[in-house]
């Protein structure tokens, strides 16, 4: 059976991004379809040094960057920008992230990338915006999360503030930027003309603290860190690791009453296998899942039976 065709097949995107948030544009766009172009200073991008490393190479490197061609070229001298200026007018995107204004001075602002190609999609990566007083000012990450006050909502109650593990920042972003692009491709169906797109970190975080920036804003409301959760609603160490309790109301089938509905998920660490062979959309399942366990509200006493922790008899 044929592959069928892809999303974004026959689009062409140069992703001159680096570390997270830019690159991982690329990546998703490639992952739709689209033929994505890696360019790099030359001795390559600076994550390629990032661990951890898996075979000699960088984990962080090769999951942001798969799926994509490779290019190196040094685009401060006269050559390296030919070439670019050339890749410019035959593709549809282009991804950066550098600090505001510097490809501008490199050459390759949203203007001039116009003059080359008007169909072109510029899409803007940066801390704080390409305009405004804190243009100018570097970022990553922890930034997003510090400035929206993410870090002051995470955790538990007394700590110091907290930033997530993973960096959800640089990944939101990435997935506005890709949100935004699509939306720009449409829009050049109807008319014939590209646009300039501006992502960043900071508007990432408070789109995270959307809810609590308008109920302080409304009525004064201080939120107040809850760690995993209130109530029975929590996580709880049992004598075979970890579980977290959900709890929520539904509608009756009557729509006459609520009800309590709870439900419970073992923490595994290991997924299940991947479903082999599954390459077209009529094949069967194939993402990982995590292993999880739900629990009727009615049988759950007997599933704790055996389970809790001796500081838990009580």
């Amino acid at each position: 059976m044929a592959m069928p065709k892809t999303a974004l097949e026959g689009i062409r995107v140069l992703d001159l991004g680096r570390y997270q948030a830019g690159p991982r544009i690329g990546l998703v766009l490639a992952r739709l379809g689209a033929e994505v172009i890696k360019v790099e200073a030359p001795g390559g991008d600076e994550s390629r040094s990032g661990g951890p490393f898996v075979r000699g190479q960088s984990a962080y490197w090769v999951q942001y960057n798969s799926g994509k061609k490779s290019l190196g070229l040094d685009m401060r001298n006269a050559k390296g920008k030919e070439i670019v200026r050339e890749l410019v007018k035959v593709s549809d995107i282009l991804i950066q992230n550098f600090r505001p204004g510097t490809i501008a001075t490199m050459g390759f602002g949203y203007d001039q990338l116009k003059a080359l190609n008007p169909r072109i999609i510029m899409v803007n990566v940066s801390a704080y915006g390409q305009y405004g007083p804190y243009r100018d000012r570097i970022g990553f990450d922890p930034i997003g999360q510090a400035i929206s006050g993410m870090m002051s909502l995470t955790g538990f109650p007394g700590t110091p503030p907290t930033r997530t593990y993973n960096p959800v920042i640089d990944r939101i972003t990435a997935l506005h930027g890709t949100i935004g692009t699509l939306a720009a491709l449409r829009e050049r169906e109807l008319s014939g003309e590209g646009q300039c797109i501006d992502v960043c970190l900071a508007d990432t975080g408070f789109s995270m603290t959307e809810i609590q920036c308008a109920a302080y804003l409304g009525e004064g409301i201080i939120p107040e860190r809850s760690g995993n959760g209130r109530g029975l609603q929590n996580t709880y160490e049992t004598t075979d690791g970890w579980v977290l309790i959900l709890k929520r109301c539904t509608k009756s089938p009557s729509n006459l009453r609520f009800y309590e509905e709870t439900m419970c998920c073992r923490f595994d660490s290991a997924p299940e296998p991947i479903s082999p062979g599954a390459t077209h959309r009529s094949s069967p399942c194939c993402i990982a899942a995590p292993r999880s366990r739900v629990v009727d509200p009615v049988p759950q006493r007997f599933w704790f039976t055996g389970r809790l922790s001796p500081q838990d008899h009580r």
